[in-house]
């Protein structure tokens, strides 16, 4: 019996998402959080993502939103937001990915998810960055640094001396 993981996985590498939504839901519906189905329309959506298709990633992300929002799941409703806000970076669409990140890091802040609420402030500030403020585009990613050095991420902490050498070029 397939996994859900491997039908996605099998998915992108034939590079046709669309053909596994419905094995997917058919999987995820017997899971016994209530949550699979919502998993499964977010791993479509950042498969779609991933593929650069990210109207379809928009479409998959809200689709879990919903269900996440439904079954009062803040870890999906977060998951479903920095992917949207991803996604509409992806299209240029920076203000929108602005309003996503920051509702993923509001529910980082709800759920005390230190780390997450770090990858957000990273998300933000690239977002800043593309809207040309450098001013709040720094704050963000020093949170983010800030925070990945308090809870131990390395790989976030060593992302600092990129992210600053390229700021240091716009101011």
């Amino acid at each position: 019996m397939a996994t859900l993981e491997s039908l996605i996985i099998e998915s992108v590498n034939q590079n046709k998402p669309k053909s596994t939504k419905t094995k997917a839901s058919k999987y995820s519906r017997n899971w016994e959080t209530g949550g699979g189905e919502g998993r499964a329309y977010g791993n479509l959506g950042s498969a779609f993502q991933q593929l650069g298709d990210y109207r379809q990633s928009i479409e998959y992300s809200l689709k879990r939103l919903d269900i996440a929002k439904e079954i009062a799941d803040k870890d999906g409703e977060g998951a479903a937001y920095n992917t949207l806000g991803n996604a509409y970076a992806g299209l240029g669409e920076f203000e929108t990915a602005k309003h996503y990140h920051k509702l993923k890091l509001e529910i980082t802040k709800i759920t005390g998810d230190r780390a997450g609420e770090g990858m957000a402030y990273g998300s933000l500030g690239c977002d800043y960055g593309n809207l040309g403020d450098f001013e709040e585009e720094i704050r963000c990613h020093k949170m983010s640094f800030d925070i990945a050095k308090e809870v131990g991420d390395r790989a976030g902490e060593a992302d600092a001396p990129s992210v600053t050498s390229a700021l240091l070029t716009k101011v």
